[in-house]
């Protein structure tokens, strides 16, 4: 199988729902992008975190972004190659986490090793794999910061 530039298309899409789904806290959103049944690893900060289904990263990114301010995950330099019946891709990720008191931000930076399947409602992410380059905290005054922004174009 080839990757036609529709499937393409297809499968950014579903890394820009991801991104989009957290920083909205759209969790059904975020789900879409998910296989029922996965493997994804998330390693940060010298420990590794693993889920097995779609459900349980969804619940665990539901907690784990509940009590933050505005987010902002960016997704750049997104490469796609055919594997199979589906598509592994890299993609780099910038994220912005801005805690609840507005004040304090942890931008976190490194990239999604990602294997997609497609399904009958679309490609889905069946293998995640996030790989942490570099963390920065940073404190900055209330008169730089705004409110949470969640609102926007429903992307479903």
């Amino acid at each position: 199988m080839v990757l036609s530039p529709e499937d393409e298309r297809e499968i950014t899409a579903v890394i820009m729902r991801y991104a989009t789904g957290i920083d909205r806290r759209d969790y059904v959103l975020f789900r879409t992008c998910f296989a029922d049944e996965i493997f994804a690893e998330y390693s940060l900060g010298g420990s590794t975190k693993t889920w097995l289904t779609g459900d349980a990263i969804t619940g665990s990114m539901d907690r784990v972004h509940r009590n933050l301010g505005a987010t902002m995950h960016r997704n750049t330099n997104i490469v796609l190659a055919t594997e199979g019946d589906g598509a592994r891709g890299r993609t780099y990720v910038d994220a912005i986490l801005t805690r609840e008191d507005g004040v304090s931000t942890t931008q976190i930076s490194g990239f999604y090793d990602d294997l997609f399947v497609r399904t009958d409602t679309g490609w889905k992410i069946k293998e995640r794999r996030f790989t942490h380059v570099r963390t920065i905290e940073t404190e900055t005054s209330e008169a730089q910061t705004s409110a949470p922004q969640r609102t926007g174009p429903d992307w479903r």
